[in-house]
């Protein structure tokens, strides 16, 4: 059996699926952990029972995919006011789902 970057990203053992709710349930419960501290950076290791459990639950492709997610998310929270982001996707969504090739 050949593996592509896909399948190997997406097994933790040959045939073996990373379980999704299990990963998204343990980033989460990470994540909420980490919001106790005011650490830019993210140590996991303040953490270290959930961000074991995540490294567990979620291969290393789901959990960069997260952490970048994280990072967007305080940004734009730092950027903009929720009605100003709410707005704007409204916008972009009606944009795309009237006209799809005016982006």
């Amino acid at each position: 059996m050949e593996l592509n970057v896909f399948t190997a990203n997406n097994l933790r053992t040959l045939g073996e699926r990373v379980n999704e709710k299990k990963c998204f349930e343990a980033r989460d419960e990470h994540f909420t952990c980490l919001d106790h501290f005011d650490d830019r950076y993210d140590n996991h290791y303040k953490c270290k029972s959930t961000f074991e459990l995540w490294k567990k639950n979620c291969d290393d492709g789901l959990r960069n995919l997260h952490m970048v997610e994280r990072d967007r998310e305080r940004i734009n929270n730092k950027l903009y006011t929720p009605e100003q982001l709410a707005d704007y996707n409204k916008r972009k969504n009606v944009k795309v789902y009237f006209s799809p090739n005016a982006l």
